[in-house]
């Protein structure tokens, strides 16, 4: 469950500080600039290995919080992993989640977890560069990419959240050599293709279903630890 969640937008969205190759960054500073001025997009993530299939359409728009710019994201999910099916969808900093086609459930989420959730690539690139190198130009589909390699640490709540998650990261990214947009980015474990940049079909409509949705009783990522139980009273000593 944790790793739908935070899924490829989780892995993509925090980078940890390191020096980068100064080649490597300067294209990765366009790749940022690039995505920053998207409006919309979809991400669709592939894992071999477990059959998982994600479809992430991601729509920002003006903040509805001042000051804070994932207050204005909404995103919507459709993951497949064998017999289970996941829906989600973000809005209005709301998450509304369904298991198997079950009664849809909710959840407010903290500015942290916003960004964990529907971070993009290049979110946090300005501040925390990954290590970027530049590699050789890979051709897919009869198209000739550009390519960085990026290695970056897993964000922490990933970490505590996904029991054996790697603590590193190295991801083979493709980009477009003339509008610097992320085409695919490749790991040993998952693939995340990106595509319908700008798209006016890109739209996340919340299900009419969804608006009486039952409080979320499960814990999600980048919830803060439950505190501890106060210590039971000691027995009272009998009067004499």
């Amino acid at each position: 469950m944790a790793a739908v969640l935070t899924g490829g937008a989780a892995v993509l969205g925090s980078m940890s500080p390191s020096r980068a190759d100064d080649a490597g960054l300067a294209v990765l500073s366009r790749i940022y600039a690039a995505q920053r001025a998207q409006t919309s997009w979809v991400m669709t993530t592939t894992a071999g290995a477990s059959g998982l299939t994600s479809v992430a359409t991601i729509v920002r728009s003006a903040p509805k919080t001042p000051g804070d710019p994932f207050s204005g994201v909404a995103a919507k999910t459709e993951t497949a992993a064998g017999a289970l099916t996941v829906d989600t969808y973000i809005v209005d900093s709301t998450l509304y989640l369904s298991l198997n086609g079950s009664p849809w459930q909710k959840k407010a989420l903290s500015t942290a977890q916003l960004k964990m959730y529907t971070g993009s690539l290049t979110d946090d690139i300005k501040t925390n560069p990954p290590v970027a190198t530049l590699q050789p130009d890979r051709v897919d589909g009869g198209v000739t990419f550009g390519d960085i390699r990026l290695v970056m640490q897993t964000p922490a709540a990933m970490l505590a959240s996904i029991p054996g998650a790697p603590k590193s990261l190295t991801l083979e990214c493709m980009y477009d050599k003339a509008a610097y947009l992320i085409h695919e980015c490749d790991t040993e474990q998952f693939s995340i293709a990106y595509s319908k940049f700008n798209d006016p079909s890109n739209t996340v409509v919340l299900p009419a279903a969804a608006a009486n949705a039952a409080p979320l009783a499960m814990p999600l990522p980048g919830d803060p630890a439950p505190s501890a139980a106060p210590p039971a009273p000691a027995p009272s000593t009998p009067a004499r």
